[in-house]
């Protein structure tokens, strides 16, 4: 999403900037569900190799420079994989699609029915990821 927006070294002067729009923040979740949300994501950012500089940015590293995988991000692969056995595949399937990769519903569901049986098995699968990892 491209958006213009204030500079903020020059306040009378608008800059086009990139931003991510994570759909999840958007909709109606409970605490433990949107919490389940952004572990998932950091957890997955962390399985596939990016990690945390004191600043706060997040660095990616091409696989062939990558070595060993650290401690931290078997850890975090075990997680992931944890809690895919926890949801099984299909609520895996459309929890991954809609929070880790970030499709909005109306992606993947063109009819009104369609997008309420998906939105129901997101929230489910929410739920039971909240339950697996002790949340609320």
């Amino acid at each position: 999403m491209v958006a213009d927006r204030p500079d903020p070294d020059m306040p009378t002067r608008t800059i086009r900037r990139a931003s991510v729009r994570v759909h999840y923040e958007h909709m109606d979740l409970t605490e433990p569900q949107r919490e389940a949300c952004d572990r998932l994501v950091v957890q997955a950012e962390r399985a596939g190799g990016a990690a945390w500089k004191p600043d706060g940015v997040i660095v990616t590293l091409h696989p062939s420079q990558r070595g060993h995988p650290a401690e931290w991000q078997l850890a975090a692969l075990t997680d992931v994989r944890q809690a895919r056995a926890a949801l099984g595949e299909a609520a895996w399937a459309v929890v991954w699609a809609l929070v880790v990769e970030n499709r909005p519903i109306s992606a993947d569901a063109a009819s009104g029915h369609a997008r309420a049986v998906l939105t129901g098995r997101l929230l489910a699968g929410l739920d039971r990821l909240a339950e697996h990892w002790k949340m609320g």
